[in-house]
């Protein structure tokens, strides 16, 4: 198993709805140094015929909708194309693996939405580019009864639309998760806890008066400031779990899992969108109205799964 190792694959993708037709191509090329590492890299080209689009107010679900768009010539979808180069390694010994990755992304035409251009009501759908500089680290160890694996990565994404170069909306640069777990039969306890950096958002600096034809409207509309320029506050959140687990010694043998789980154990307020609209104050003035959107509290969950 030591030495080169080469992979290619090749797609070709016919799309009836832009009629047109395109080829993926991937090529994997590793190198197994010893049998504790592992280099391993991989270049590919591939395009994605389907598109998410998020609702920007909640609905009757309570829930941040999200939409599926396939793309399409008449109502300007584009094809999103994918171009990427990922290097890194795996080391692994005495219950320890060790996996790195780095990688450079360019995505082109993903839509407006994805880049949250504006935090404010009105938004349309255009299209633009994006570069992605990332890595990832993570480290797991295993012994007999006892798990644990930590995960580091770093991202730096940044679009190019509407003739700006701003970070885009998944550019959180920083993220942690470190979870580890207790195996004792019948029981297994399970820890965790994530951290990310805040999400970008745009925030308003003030208001103008609307002119029309040279003369000033009753109406107020809010002026931006830099683009995805300000960062929401950084997102912590600790999951803990118990299971226990009950298997019958009985002929037609049958196991009972019954698990609880509580989900932002310190029910940390992690907001997830900040966005703004025009409102009046009790003397008719016109304001700045703010409105954060926060993720899920403190949630406890009990599950109980029948085997047989």
């Amino acid at each position: 198993d030591f030495g080169l190792h080469i992979g290619m694959g090749l797609r070709q993708n016919i799309y009836t709805s832009l009629n047109s037709s395109k080829l993926d191509r991937q090529l994997r090329i590793n190198y197994k140094i010893s049998p504790k590492l592992l280099l391993k890299s991989s270049v590919g080209v591939y395009h994605q015929y389907v598109s998410s689009l998020k609702e920007e107010d909640f609905v009757f679900s309570n829930s941040l909708e999200q939409n599926w768009l396939t793309a399409d010539d008449n109502f300007e979808i584009p094809l999103i194309k994918n171009e990427q180069v990922v290097l890194g390694a795996i080391f692994s010994s005495a219950g320890w693996v060790v996996d790195f990755d780095g990688y450079i992304k360019d995505v082109f035409a993903p839509l407006f939405w994805n880049f949250n251009i504006q935090s404010i009501e009105g938004q349309t759908v255009t299209s633009g580019s994006e570069q992605i500089l990332g890595a990832e680290l993570t480290v797991k160890k295993h012994l007999k009864y006892h798990r644990a694996w930590a995960t580091y990565s770093f991202q730096d994404s940044q679009v190019e639309a509407l003739e700006q170069i701003f970070p885009s909306r998944i550019n959180s640069r920083h993220q942690f998760q470190f979870t580890q777990t207790l195996n004792y039969h019948p029981f297994e306890f399970s820890l965790g806890y994530t951290f990310k950096s805040g999400l970008p958002f745009t925030d308003a600096a003030g208001l103008e008066q609307v002119l029309v034809d040279g003369e000033l409207q009753p109406f107020y509309e809010i002026i931006l400031g830099p683009q995805n320029g300000n960062r929401l506050p950084n997102y912590h959140r600790v999951d803990l779990s118990v299971w226990y687990t009950y298997e019958s010694e009985k002929k037609g043998r049958f196991s009972t899992e019954i698990g609880l789980s509580i989900l932002n154990l310190f029910d940390t307020d992690n907001v997830f969108s900040r966005t703004f609209n025009v409102a009046e104050n009790n003397e008719g003035e016109p304001i700045i109205f703010q409105r954060e959107r926060s993720l899920i509290g403190l949630t406890p969950n009990l599950s109980i799964r029948l085997k047989f």
